[in-house]
């Protein structure tokens, strides 16, 4: 007997369009299911790498303010004896980056869309009954036209919104990379002027000193408010052109670090929407940073090299 009330029952069901309801509730569910579970790992994903952005970047601002200031700054003193340069700006902090926030306000409302549409069976039967099958096959069909609308703009509604999570995933994932070799020519910039550039100028400026004073010797005046020409034009041509090169070399080299500290670059560039342009970017600086200290190796005394060393300038 059992059997046959559950066949009716079925057949019931089937001719009311309440089997189809079923199904495409429980599709629903499963999808969204699927959904809440996929978008919240991309974001927990994401933030988590946001915050290991930003960690980087309070440490590389806490770096640029109070190590590569102070190298620069000195950089620029000793520069300044031998010609005109331009000072360095107010520190300009980079800023982090927010995190993304999970959409709760969409899961929560097609929850709740789900659950008036996931009537118990208590309810189908008072439907039956006092609307009869005929009006309740009505009214389930048509609730059941408008699931499936709703099942297949949901779908494409999750396509987007994952797709577009993944973007920002990829972007931030671009980002760090970007910071990674922008602390990199940061730290560049510190390391070539603190243990090469700064103590070659020591090693000129003394050689210049040493020069008036030899002069002064030679010219048997007295040793006393001695004057001394830094000006290095004088030196190009001569034995000494190394020092020239040299002096050269670093003053170009100041203007390009003097260019990548002065500027909130990761800020200005993370901007943009177009990250692989902006990966670009920051490699070339970095190539210009390399390329300037090889010049300043060439022309360097420190470095070991005699006389017939390269003459690029």
């Amino acid at each position: 007997m059992k059997k046959v009330l559950d066949w009716v029952g079925g057949k019931i069901n089937d001719f009311t369009g309440e089997t189809e309801r079923e199904q495409l509730v429980s599709e629903l569910k499963a999808l969204h299911k699927a959904y809440m579970s996929n978008i919240t790992d991309i974001i927990d994903t994401t933030n988590n790498r946001i915050q290991s952005y930003n960690d980087t970047i309070r440490k590389l601002n806490g770096f640029r303010k109070n190590k590569v200031s102070l190298t620069i700054s000195s950089l620029y003193r000793f520069l300044s004896k031998f010609g005109n340069v331009f000072q360095t700006k107010l520190f300009a902090a980079e800023s982090g980056k927010e995190e993304i926030i999970l959409p709760e306000k969409i899961f929560e409302s097609k929850t709740k869309y789900i659950e008036d549409n996931d009537w118990e069976k208590k309810e189908y039967i008072k439907k039956i009954l006092f609307k009869t099958v005929f009006g309740a096959r009505m009214e389930i069909r048509k609730k059941n036209q408008v699931l499936r609308e709703t099942l297949g703009q949901y779908r494409l509604e999750i396509a987007s919104t994952e797709s577009q999570a993944r973007l920002i995933q990829e972007k931030v994932a671009t980002d760090i990379r970007i910071s990674k070799i922008y602390e990199s020519n940061i730290r560049m910039i510190d390391d070539v002027i603190e243990e090469k550039i700064i103590p070659e100028l020591e090693l000129i400026d003394a050689f210049m000193e040493a020069e008036a004073i030899k002069n002064v010797i030679i010219a048997k005046r007295e040793l006393q408010n001695i004057p001394v020409n830094r000006k290095i034009t004088l030196l190009n041509g001569t034995l000494h052109e190394k020092h020239y090169r040299f002096i050269r070399n670093a003053f170009l080299f100041y203007q390009i670090g003097k260019k990548i500290y002065d500027t909130p670059v990761l800020t200005r560039l993370l901007h943009e929407e177009t990250s692989e342009r902006d990966l670009i970017e920051v490699e070339k600086h970095t190539e210009a940073l390399q390329e300037q200290s090889r010049m300043l190796n060439n022309a360097s005394i420190l470095e070991g090299q005699d006389g017939g060393a390269s003459r690029d300038c």
